[in-house]
């Protein structure tokens, strides 16, 4: 007698077979696989508890062009009721059973002259055939009638007619069996849409993808008259170019394809989470930025987000890189959150971080990083580059301080006065909130005084104050902390002369305690930025959305995607007229010219008001200097002799560090050129398959 030790051991099923729920044999996974989804039983079981039918004779059976129509489908009065079955051909065959049943129901549409919407495609539990509806658009009980509704146009008529199309698709024996019901015939309703025919759904797919929608809605009508309507080109159009973007159901993994399969753009960021899908990519340009270096280094960039410019609801994320004053985008990224709105912060933040660490990885290090007021962009900034790197917007500042001086007052104001002594030695205990909550912080005289007075702190800066740019780092360290308490002392006896101290809690507890100041103020970097605002990335958005996605509402993630290839397409474009080879004026170039000539007309008949002035370093310590767009005022422009000038007269450079402007005469400079690869040593060029190099033009003194 064998022991329990010595007993063989059971043979171990493989781990490949399946336990039919039926029989409760194991058996192989390919036979619970259905026709759209698995079983739990066999297919044996299944084929004994429903045998499938099998289809009739070839002789008996029907082409899809040739469907035995009976005419009472033609007449008002009873309803009729049709069976018929159809052979599957070589193209049916091949086309996915929702195609199939599309077509079935236009042919059925067609022929009987009742239009039918498509339903569904399931399978009938066990069958082995797949199974499709399609119903009667006059069908009265399918449509929701709201009593007393005011139309622009009038309804269609609906009856109790319970037309349907009902089809059982079986691909294993090339058959259809397909019903059709129409309990109560009933008038055919009219269009007043005219169907396109062959030659004119030709000539639309010929021009699709080389003409936008209006222009080749105006091409038909000049070809083939006033029957076309701009919804059908609009349709045509894009049931052509779609086999160019769309690459899978799912629109995350169409876009990624688009990006791995485009010369230029590569994947930057795939993180899936259980809250959120964030993908980020990087467009020429970006390798353009990283590679630059030395005086001709990017130092400047911007980031924002917009909202609806896709069928998603993905937020969309964008890095706009300040090249010689115009802006061209180095990097996107599409931000979904799933979960609910309390955690998407917390969401954001960590798909920011990653997104902008894969740039810094990339070779992608700013100086200035300007934002708006969302925190998430803020802190991700602050956890890559640092604190002194982010920026905030002038404009979404004001607009935030005057949307928060105009909210009624809290019920419990957060502002700890010893904190604030102990930061600034002018403030007194006794002035603390005392105001009653829900009332105004400040009135709108009020708020304009203060965000007049912000905006003047936010253009200080050491170097404008003692004219000198060789201080030394403990000495522009006490220059920019005077500048703060000077500041802060401003706005607050402004506040307390108004007994404003609850505005005054407020933008301490917002704007002017150092956490906050040395985010938005230019005095706490020793270089300083040529903008002020991300007017560069909205005008971004702008364009993307008035030029490019002003004929889709809502596109798809992959068309989003496919559209920004053609924009960035056209920036190449800008990039070589406009930067390399200087065939036009940049939009900040007319600008100075203007802002120069109009400090000329003053200089001549206004004195210099006892400023002083430094041509070399190019500073002046005149309040409209460090204030104004260019830094430049009327008398640097008086002292430096020029005159009024013109465009393409000067090559004219804006620096970060003195001197901030540098103009050459254009007959002076020689041009050297260096040659920046984009990606692969090529740009696609528009109007053709072949890629052109792409380079940037620098200027020097012989």
């Amino acid at each position: 007698m064998n022991s329990p030790m010595n007993s063989p051991s059971p043979t171990p099923f493989p781990v490949e077979v399946l336990n039919c729920s039926n029989c409760q044999c194991f058996r192989h996974p390919a036979m619970f696989v259905g026709l759209t989804r698995n079983y739990k039983t066999c297919s044996r079981c299944r084929y004994l508890q429903t045998p499938p039918k099998l289809a009739p004779s070839l002789l008996n059976m029907n082409f899809l062009s040739q469907l035995p129509i009976d005419a009472s489908f033609f007449s008002e009065g009873t309803g009729s009721r049709m069976e018929c079955d159809i052979h599957m051909n070589d193209r049916l065959l091949a086309l996915t059973y929702e195609e199939v049943a599309l077509e079935v129901i236009d042919q059925v549409s067609q022929q009987t002259g009742y239009r039918h919407t498509f339903q569904d495609v399931g399978a009938n539990k066990l069958s082995h055939s797949v199974i499709f509806r399609g119903r009667c658009i006059n069908r009265d009980d399918i449509r929701h009638e709201v009593i007393n509704r005011q139309r622009h146009a009038v309804s269609m008529a609906t009856y109790p007619c319970r037309g349907e199309i009902t089809g059982h698709i079986d691909k294993r024996q090339s058959w259809i069996h397909l019903e059709i019901t129409h309990a109560t015939c009933h008038p055919i309703h009219q269009s007043r849409r005219v169907e396109l025919n062959d030659e004119e759904i030709a000539f639309i797919r010929d021009r699709a993808t080389t003409s936008t929608t209006p222009s080749l809605f105006r091409e038909m009508i000049r070809n083939f008259g006033y029957h076309v309507t701009r919804a059908q080109v609009y349709y045509w159009r894009l049931n052509h170019i779609e086999g160019q973007w769309n690459g899978n159901e799912n629109e995350f993994l169409s876009a990624q394809i688009l990006i791995r399969n485009r010369i230029g753009f590569e994947e930057l960021l795939w993180v899936e989470e259980d809250n959120y899908v964030a993908f980020g990519f990087k467009t020429p340009f970006f390798d353009l930025c990283a590679g630059s270096s030395g005086d001709n280094l990017v130092k400047e960039y911007h980031v924002d987000s917009t909202y609806r410019t896709n069928r998603a609801s993905c937020e969309l994320f964008g890095v706009i890189a300040n090249i010689n004053g115009a802006g061209f985008p180095v990097a996107y990224l599409y931000f979904k959150h799933t979960g609910d709105s309390t955690s998407e912060r917390n969401c954001k933040i960590p798909a920011l971080t990653a997104f902008f660490d894969a740039m810094r990885r990339g070779g992608i290090h700013p100086t200035f990083m300007f934002s708006d007021k969302d925190i998430s962009e803020i802190q991700a900034i602050r956890n890559v580059w640092g604190n002194s790197c982010g920026r905030l917007c002038i404009w979404h500042l004001k607009k935030a301080v005057d949307r928060g001086l105009a909210q009624g007052r809290a019920l419990e104001m957060v502002y700890d006065v010893n904190e604030a002594m102990r930061e600034f030695y002018f403030i007194l205990p006794d002035f603390i909130p005392i105001r009653a909550p829900g009332s105004q912080l400040a009135t709108k005289e009020q708020r304009d005084v203060i965000i007049t007075m912000m905006g003047d702190h936010y253009c200080r800066h050491p170097i404008f104050n003692c004219l000198r740019s060789d201080l030394l780092q403990d000495e522009f360290q006490v220059i920019a902390t005077q500048i703060h308490q000077r500041c802060a002392y401003e706005v607050y006896m402004y506040c307390r002369e108004n007994n404003l101290a609850d505005a005054w809690a407020y933008l301490y507890r917002n704007w002017y305690s150092y956490s906050w100041w040395r985010r938005w103020a230019r005095s706490c970097s020793f270089q300083v930025s040529n903008a002020k605002t991300t007017m560069m990335v909205e005008s971004h958005w702008r364009v993307l959305k008035r030029n490019h996605l002003y004929h889709y509402n809502r596109p798809r993630l992959d068309l989003l995607t496919f559209l920004i290839f053609d924009y960035c397409q056209d920036l190449v474009g800008t990039y070589q007229q406009k930067v390399v080879m200087r065939r036009d004026a940049l939009s900040w170039e007319r600008e100075f010219v203007s802002a120069w000539n109009r400090h000329v007309r003053q200089a001549n008949d206004v004195p210099r008001d006892g400023y002083t002035t430094d041509l070399a370093q190019w500073v002046c310590n005149c309040p409209h200097f460090y204030q104004s767009r260019f830094l430049i005022c009327k008398h640097l422009v008086c002292q430096s002799g020029r005159g009024p000038i013109a465009v393409f007269q000067y090559f004219i450079k804006r620096n970060t560090t003195s001197p901030f402007i540098v103009m050459h005469d254009i007959s002076d400079v020689s041009e050297s050129v260096f040659y920046w690869w984009i990606n692969d040593n090529s740009v696609m060029n528009r109007s053709s398959s072949r890629y052109i190099p792409c380079h940037l033009t620098f200027f020097h003194l012989d």
